[in-house]
C-alpha cells in the first residue's frame, strides 16, 4: 500500500470515528523562498486545503484568499514575510529545500493570499502549500503529524 496510501487509509479511519469531526495530514520543512532578488529563510506548512479553512481559525486573510482544494501551485505567505518580499496575490516565488540525503529541490509557486495570526514571528516566517507541493518539493510521500480536531474537548 506504501505511506501515501497508508496516510489516506489512517485520515479515513479517523474521521469515521466517534467524536472526530476532521483530520488533516501536516507535512513539515524550511527552506529559502525567493521572489525577484530577494531570498529570505522561511518555515513551511503542507496543508491539505480541502479542510484547513475549519483548522485555521488562527489566521486572518489580509489579501487574495485561502488555498482552494484545486490548488496544485499554490501558496498562502505570512504577512509580515510577504511585506519583506514584497509579494502579494498573484506573484510568483520559488520555494528551495534540503532534501534529506543532502541535496535540494525547489518549486515555483503563486502566491494565492496573504495572512496574519496573533503572533508577529509566525506571519513572518510561514509559507502555507498544499500537502501534495510539499511532497514534491521534499521528495517525499508521507507526512509528519495528522491534525485531529474533535467534537467536544473532552473527547
Amino acid at each position: 500500500m506504501g505511506v501515501e496510501g497508508d496516510a489516506r487509509f489512517a485520515l479515513a479511519g479517523l474521521v469515521s470515528m466517534p467524536g472526530v469531526h476532521i483530520a488533516a495530514p501536516r507535512l513539515y520543512f524550511s527552506g529559502l523562498i525567493s521572489a525577484g532578488e530577494t531570498t529570505l529563510s522561511f518555515t513551511g506548512e503542507g496543508v491539505s486545503p480541502q479542510v484547513e479553512g475549519e483548522l485555521e481559525g488562527g489566521i486572518t486573510i489580509r489579501s487574495g484568499r485561502m488555498l482552494a482544494a484545486n490548488d496544485q501551485d499554490g501558496v498562502l505567505v505570512g504577512q509580515g514575510l510577504a511585506q519583506s518580499l514584497h509579494v502579494e496575490p498573484g506573484s510568483k516565488v520559488v520555494l528551495l529545500a534540503t532534501l534529506r540525503n543532502g541535496g535540494v529541490n525547489a518549486v515555483e509557486a503563486t502566491v494565492r493570499g496573504t495572512f496574519s495570526s496573533v503572533a508577529k514571528a509566525y506571519d513572518d516566517n510561514v509559507v502555507k502549500v498544499p500537502i501534495a507541493l510539499a511532497q514534491q518539493l521534499m521528495k517525499v510521500h508521507g507526512v509528519h503529524a495528522l491534525v485531529i480536531l474533535l467534537d467536544k474537548t473532552e473527547e
